[in-house]
């Protein structure tokens, strides 16, 4: 009959866009707290870096540092969409 849509007939499906997701990458020992996981995609919720360490079960003591795009940032930072947060340990000995 012709291109287009019949009228009234319902519209396609729209696509869910992909969850927003940030990659936290604990380094050395942290890696413990990730089950020897190297990169764990986390939702983009708005969350502070605090916050999702918490959600981890990392202890925010023993985080040293934290690099976005190997920017030094403070736990109290919000990662955007897309970002990837690497974690550092303390460093223990004596």
């Amino acid at each position: 009959m012709g291109w287009g849509r019949r009228l009234g007939a319902p519209l396609p499906a729209k696509r869910k866009p992909p969850p927003m997701s940030i990659y936290v990458v604990p380094v050395g020992h942290l890696k413990e707290y990730t089950q020897g996981q190297e990169r764990i995609a986390v939702p983009a919720e708005g969350k502070t870096v605090r916050e999702i360490l918490e959600a981890l079960g990392i202890p925010s003591e023993v985080v040293a540092a934290v690099l976005i795009r190997d920017i030094l940032v403070p736990k109290d930072h919000v990662p955007q969409d897309g970002d990837e947060v690497k974690l550092l340990s303390v460093l223990g000995g004596g």
